[in-house]
């Protein structure tokens, strides 16, 4: 691999003109939404939901508030011909774990840097996967929309079960086949990255996002955003004030090259 790839973290703040690259690029989310348009086809980076532009496709994009995407530019690495036929036809897709986890890392590595080869051969890879089947994506889904219904309350995984309307085990292969983990694993997950948002995006009371996310209290809060590498939910929001504060003006100079 050679430096050609980027790794880059950027913020973006008004539409850009339609453009095009020689190289593929894959947009992921860290915070906010990047609402975009691939070869005609509309679609929102944001939550779970990541995109692929393979090269030569034109595309534009705008976003509002505070918003932070990881964006990756593949020059030295041929996109396979069946996965730029995907892509090209869907752009957009649901993150897995495996890129969730490279997300997770890149915090790490930024810029030109001679781990952005690396971390693309990573990403090629968790993406040449195939599709889920149905029969997992339907209670999975099911599931899903009951957390995000109460995500406040104190759910058991009895009660995650009654909601997908299958047995405890095909839930847990269900969930290990889409999502990689396990589905009460999966809600702490959902719970935290809620609290995340709010605590990035909202000046709500710190312990009223413990109680809205599922938390017991703030310090059950702090505890789980600690187990997971990030600092106290103020030291966190203090932290994304400043990251984002001086970040937009650099960011934005580089929104053309999106």
């Amino acid at each position: 691999m050679t430096s050609a790839d980027r790794l880059d973290f950027r913020s973006y703040r008004k539409e850009t003109e339609r453009h095009h690259h020689a190289f593929w690029q894959v947009v992921l989310p860290v915070r906010g939404q990047l609402d975009m348009e691939i070869d005609g086809r509309a679609g929102a980076v944001g939550q779970r939901c990541g995109a692929l532009i393979p090269a030569g496709l034109e595309h534009a994009f705008e976003a509002g508030g505070e918003n932070r995407f990881l964006v990756a530019d593949v020059e030295s690495l041929a996109l396979p011909d069946a996965m730029a036929d995907r892509f090209a036809l869907r752009p957009f897709f649901q993150i897995p774990p495996a890129v969730r986890a490279l997300v997770d890392f890149s915090r790490g590595v930024g810029g030109q840097s001679m781990l952005a080869g690396a971390w693309s051969t990573l990403l090629l890879a968790a993406l040449d996967q195939p599709a889920p089947s149905n029969r997992h994506e339907k209670p999975v889904a099911r599931t899903i929309r009951f957390m995000e219904a109460r995500l406040a309350e104190p759910l058991t995984v009895s009660d995650l079960v009654e909601a997908a309307g299958i047995p405890e085990h095909r839930l847990h292969q269900a969930f290990h086949a889409v999502h990689g983990v396990s589905p009460y694993a999966f809600l702490s997950r959902m719970r935290l990255e809620k609290a995340l948002r709010l605590i990035e995006e909202t000046r709500l009371p710190l312990g009223e996002i413990a109680a809205l996310t599922g938390h017991a209290d703030q310090s059950a809060l702090t505890r789980r955003m600690r187990q997971h590498g990030y600092p106290s939910p103020a030291a966190h929001r203090r932290a994304v004030k400043l990251e984002f504060a001086p970040s937009v003006r650099n960011d934005q100079d580089g929104a053309g090259e999106g």
